[in-house]
């Protein structure tokens, strides 16, 4: 069960899921079109992203997933969003047919 300030991350048909802490007061900011991220791990980054679009961002490298972003997303066409992401974060993007994938890249 989850507690006030708690916040489920998950995706259909996968068992994996999250629990993570959230601040209630920055919930409704997709409202207005924006992602709001503090000190957020790109693994969770990636699970809210992938609630906005069909093809899902990947990220199979676990030093990757651990990468830390505060900042602001628009919600946006997705690769513009990645790609956005990947200016402030060293990472790569690598799009295929049926997934978003983000990679290690040069530091920033």
């Amino acid at each position: 069960s989850l507690k006030p300030g708690d916040q489920y991350l998950g995706r259909e048909g996968s068992p994996a899921y999250q629990v993570v802490k959230t601040d209630p007061s920055k919930i409704g900011a997709w409202q207005h079109g924006r992602l709001l991220f503090e000190d957020a791990s790109l693994a969770q980054v990636a699970a809210e992203l992938n609630r906005y679009f069909v093809r899902p961002v990947v990220i199979d490298d676990e030093a990757v997933r651990n990468l830390r972003f505060t900042g602001v997303l628009k919600i946006d066409d997705e690769l513009v969003m990645v790609q956005r992401l990947a200016a402030f974060v060293p990472l790569s993007v690598h799009v295929t047919e049926d997934q978003v994938v983000l990679e290690r890249g040069v530091s920033k």
